[in-house]
């Protein structure tokens, strides 16, 4: 896994986690002590990765400054400034950094997936691209695969309702 850069999406503004992100951004609110992100960078590290491409924007300082401070001299760690830029273009901005293939994370989504296995799966399938999600109700959409062959059957928008009660 060390050829694998991990490019982690920190640029947004958490919105949905306020008030703990009135003053901090997501990928920085902390989980027993420490930051989502010290969590997620730890994770990854352990299965081999060692590069790691960081996409900040809101709030970008409080994210440069921890990983200035960061104590693993192992790791190479590139923090990436798309400003307000959406998601795509946080995603292309980050390609300058890469040497080989990228596993792109949210950072601040913690996830309990074997990386050795996804990426064997993804090499054998011969996939451009491999998604993984976590099969849960939400109100921000549905992703929904085939059963057979793991490729994204349906995506369902969010549904609303309307009127009085």
């Amino acid at each position: 896994m060390t050829d694998l850069t991990a490019i982690l999406l920190c640029g947004g503004k958490g919105e949905r986690l306020k008030p703990f992100t009135d003053s901090l951004p997501k990928a920085m609110v902390r989980l027993n002590g420490e930051p989502l992100l010290s969590h997620l960078l730890r994770s990854l590290s352990a299965s081999g990765i060692k590069r790691f491409v960081i996409c900040v924007g809101h709030k970008a300082e409080a994210i440069e400054e921890f990983v200035n401070k960061r104590s693993e001299p192992e790791w190479q760690v590139f923090c990436v400034d798309s400003g307000e830029a959406s998601m795509t273009r946080r995603i292309e901005d980050a390609r300058a950094h890469l040497i080989g293939p990228a596993l792109i994370c949210y950072g601040d989504t913690l996830a309990n997936v074997n990386l050795k296995a996804l990426r064997q799966e993804h090499e054998a399938s011969g996939a451009l691209a491999t998604l993984t999600i976590y099969p849960m109700r939400s109100p921000f959409g549905v992703v929904a695969f085939d059963k057979k062959d793991g490729s994204i059957a349906s995506r369902r928008s969010p549904v609303c309702h309307t009127g009085s009660t």
